[in-house]
């Protein structure tokens, strides 16, 4: 699993802890740290989403190469 995969999980897990400490809805003392887990993931995801979009963009390209140099 790659490290993006890992701090994504870490973070859902952090989630999944503060809705389960807290069946009747978020207490006060708990927002600071579900502000930001939410932000961290956001910013996890966005990066890995990104990176996810170069690697499928590069190998479109490279495939597109290799038609075009197989073409007669």
């Amino acid at each position: 699993m790659s490290s993006e995969h890992t701090e994504i999980e870490r973070l859902v897990d952090r989630i999944h802890r503060h809705l389960d400490d807290s069946p009747d809805g978020i207490r006060a003392d708990q927002i600071d740290d579900l502000r930001a887990v939410l932000y961290g993931l956001d910013a996890v995801l966005t990066l890995h989403f990104a990176q996810e979009d170069e690697a499928l963009f590069t190998m479109a390209l490279n495939r597109v190469d290799i038609s075009a140099m197989s073409s007669p």
